[in-house]
């Protein structure tokens, strides 16, 4: 949408516009009912050591905010939306001008001059039932692997005094988990000159996730020994 476009509070059609809602249907309720009488700080992740700039990301970026009121809440859209996500089409995500904010980072990707990597003509909205018979297992150990990140993500967000052993269980699923099986994945033929990808099928624990996970990733790890470090990940 063009710069200052009016919010959409509820059938929006970007997320600058929800972005927008969220900041006026927050100040709204302030007028009316004190929203941040209990601010819940056990439940935020407001330890800046929980999200250090990358190598590639100036300090001044944009970190951590911890939500207490609603200047605090107006700050935190604000990093949002100005980082790219929203209505900002700011050059610059830090005052020194070192680091491009997410749009610019992407429009660099369209244009060509910052180079993507190989590109793969992957099935659209593909299912595990319709993949190749050796790439289901990997579709599957993605889909668990998925979820268990969901569920991480919903542990984080549970009151908790220490919360460093889930951040770093979220990066290591992230990183050295997710993306290599995604990969992987990717690189299976699937016909027709398409290739194989994550289905993001919601997967169902019948018991321990840790202890379920290692199994697939085991499994798959026989077929499949560049997988093998997956499991060594969980």
């Amino acid at each position: 949408e063009t710069r200052g476009a009016l919010p959409e509070e509820d059938q929006y059609e970007t997320l600058g516009q929800f972005y927008y809602a969220l900041e006026l249907a927050i100040d709204r309720l302030g007028k009316t009912t004190d929203v941040f009488a209990n601010p819940q700080r056990e439940r935020q992740l407001g330890d800046p050591s929980y999200y250090g700039a990358v190598e590639y990301d100036a300090e001044d970026s944009g970190g951590l905010v911890l939500i207490e009121d609603q200047a605090s809440a107006d700050a935190a859209i604000e990093i949002i939306v100005h980082q790219g996500e929203g209505l900002s089409d700011d050059r610059w995500a830090d005052p020194s001008h070192q680091e491009l904010t997410h749009y610019h980072k992407l429009l660099q990707i369209a244009e060509g001059t910052s180079p993507l990597g190989e590109v793969r003509p992957l099935l659209t909205n593909p299912k595990v039932a319709e993949l190749p018979e050796e790439a289901q297992p990997i579709a599957n150990l993605f889909n668990a692997l998925y979820r268990y990140t969901i569920l991480t993500l919903d542990e984080l967000f549970q009151a908790s005094d220490d919360k460093g052993a889930l951040v770093d269980r979220l990066y290591a699923l992230m990183g050295n988990a997710l993306t290599p099986v995604a990969r992987y994945l990717t690189e299976i033929a699937a016909g027709d000159g398409k290739m194989a990808g994550p289905t993001f099928e919601v997967h169902h624990f019948s018991g321990d996730p840790v202890a379920e996970l290692r199994s697939m990733a085991a499994a798959v790890a026989e077929q499949h020994p560049t997988l093998a470090p997956v499991g060594e990940a969980l």
